[in-house]
């Protein structure tokens, strides 16, 4: 696949590491016509995983590296908040292109990605800006085995429907004060939260964009005007992404702010749920009105570290 078509001029093939991903930013795939791109597992087991690369519009081509191609591939924007993260200065990336790999465990895989400058009759455009279903004024979501339901208007999630189970489930995002160059008192940071008061709600989020491509579903929320969210399905996989964007955050207030986000349901779980141990064990936490942390607080006490995951049980 990476051989000239003129036999006397070999292709050279040079390796490079997209660090800025996170941001979806990497020179080389929003350039490029044609790329390898290479994906490492580095747990012991093999995985399916869906890449996203950056790329601009257009129309593309994956093959695996057997050749083969893979017909289950989606186009979608970058959010309008990741594009104007102020590290994205320069890049060209406007799109994700989505894709399944299959990752063998303890190694990589290639997969080749082309893109036509000509849209072909075989190759139509893969992304459609779809309404979505609606049941009222709402917007279902679905993922391989239920459904998440949201605010047609505001984009705020409703309900989760799970094995023919429906459940509440609400998200918001909230902020506290943060402690800081205060005589006496211990300063809120990286590695210590320290509030200073109960957290303060920022209020109704709103709808700004959905899109669907393929078996991939997103939803583009804002809920001030430094943080935003896409929720994202996809339609063979159990569970949902909630990919959020925060800051800059505003300083000129010379407040600090620990921003968190909330989320409820009607699981009945007696206030009890389960937290990693630097991903080796499960460990049982309940929130404990007794005990006390920085400045006295609860709240502080309350907060516990998650390495891997955190989980929530209903016995019914």
């Amino acid at each position: 696949y990476l051989k000239s078509t003129d036999t006397e001029k070999p292709v050279i093939v040079t390796d490079v590491y997209c660090d800025s991903l996170n941001i979806t930013d990497c020179t080389l795939t929003e350039s490029a016509d044609r790329v390898a791109v290479t994906a490492y597992n580095p747990i012991a087991r093999p995985v399916t995983h869906y890449l996203r690369v950056p790329v601009t519009d257009g129309v593309y081509r994956v093959f695996d590296s057997t050749g083969a191609e893979v017909e289950a591939k989606s186009l979608l924007p970058v959010s309008e908040a990741v594009r104007l993260l102020p590290e994205r200065k320069g890049s060209l990336g406007t799109h994700e292109l989505v894709f399944s790999a299959k990752l063998p465990a303890l190694g990589f895989t290639t997969y080749f990605v082309e893109k036509h400058k000509v849209i072909f009759k075989d190759l139509d455009p893969l992304m459609d800006v779809l309404t979505g279903e609606r049941t009222a004024d709402n917007i279902e979501m679905k993922g391989k085995s239920f459904t998440l339901q949201v605010d047609g208007t505001t984009g705020a999630l409703q309900t989760i429907t799970l094995n023919g189970q429906k459940h509440r489930l609400n998200q918001s995002f909230k902020w506290y004060i943060s402690i800081g160059n205060q005589t006496g008192l211990e300063d809120s940071g990286s590695y210590h939260f320290c509030p200073d008061g109960n957290a303060r709600d920022y209020g109704q989020q709103r709808l700004i964009s959905r899109h669907t491509s393929g078996a991939v579903h997103e939803l583009n929320q804002q809920f001030t005007d430094y943080i935003h969210q896409t929720v994202r399905t996809y339609e063979d996989r159990d569970y949902i992404e909630f990919d959020w964007t925060v800051g800059p955050i505003p300083m000129a207030d010379k407040i600090g702010k620990e921003i968190v986000t909330q989320f409820e349901s009607d699981l009945q779980t007696d206030g009890v749920f389960y937290t990693d141990s630097n991903g080796r064990q499960t460990i049982r936490r309940k929130y404990n009105p007794n005990i006390k942390g920085c400045t006295n607080s609860v709240i502080t006490a309350n907060w516990f570290p998650i390495y891997s995951h955190a989980s929530v049980k209903d016995e019914n």
